[in-house]
């Protein structure tokens, strides 16, 4: 059985708009991998990502595509610090992911700062890649350093 709600006044142009603005939420959210630091980290990530989307010009999207992009760069290098330190088995792999991620993010927007088209459908690829980094190489980290009883830290 399907609920359909009745939304009183709204026309089927703002359910839609509705529909559609649910649907952009979900997609920024990023799972928990259960290493607060992280996950924190993983959120302001998605925040810094999601507001590229809200520029109003080229200069303010390109602002807020800089912020986002240190932001991953000392995330990344504080993981790989953190899994040097801890000698973590899948620290080879996961810092060529971080690479090929970033590269990723960098060839994705490079049309974008430059012409301002297509913003949404962009910022979403390099989301769906994010999630995919998260859940394929950032889940396993986490369960070896709770398995190990270890601590993140992102100052080593």
């Amino acid at each position: 059985m399907v609920w359909v709600h009745i939304l009183p006044a709204a026309s089927y142009k703002e359910v839609k708009m509705v529909e559609h603005n649910r649907m952009k939420t979900s997609e920024f959210i990023i799972p928990e991998i259960g290493i607060a630091e992280i996950d924190s980290d993983h959120a302001e990530i998605m925040r810094l990502i999601k507001s590229t989307i809200n520029a109003n010009d080229k200069t303010q999207f390109f602002d807020f595509v800089v912020q986002a992009l240190d932001y991953i760069h000392k995330h990344f290098a504080a993981e790989e610090a953190f899994m040097e330190s801890i000698q973590y088995p899948g620290r080879r792999i996961h810092g060529i992911e971080h690479k090929s991620l970033r590269d990723f993010v960098k060839v994705y927007l490079k049309p974008t700062l430059q012409e301002m088209t297509n913003r949404e459908e962009i910022v979403r690829e390099c989301v769906k890649a994010f999630k995919f980094h998260v859940v394929e190489h950032d889940v396993p980290l986490a369960n070896y350093i709770l398995a190990q009883g270890l601590k993140f830290d992102k100052d080593k």
